[in-house]
């Protein structure tokens, strides 16, 4: 019985570890003062970019739109992916 709970815990400790560095890694490519596309947000992120949009659409990520397509201050992708990160 103790040692389901201790394997448990083990893995919840290696998730959590793996999402500490798979989140270093993202802020580690992204520059503060660079300008993204929601396709490369998507791409850093490994997600759709239809994600993204919709993350924008939210208002939780800040971005604007020019000429049809958006543009993501890496600072304002810093500030959000902190803020999920500490949710």
């Amino acid at each position: 019985m103790y040692w389901v709970i201790f394997e448990r815990i083990g893995v919840f400790v290696m998730t959590a570890y793996t999402g500490k560095q798979l989140f270093d890694s993202f802020l580690s490519r992204i520059k503060p003062d660079r300008v993204y596309s929601a396709e490369q947000v998507a791409d850093i992120l490994k997600v759709e970019k239809a994600d993204i949009v919709q993350i924008i659409h939210k208002r939780e990520l800040k971005a604007r739109k020019i000429k049809k397509k958006y543009c993501i201050l890496g600072e304002n992708l810093i500030n959000y992916l902190t803020s999920i990160n500490h949710k």
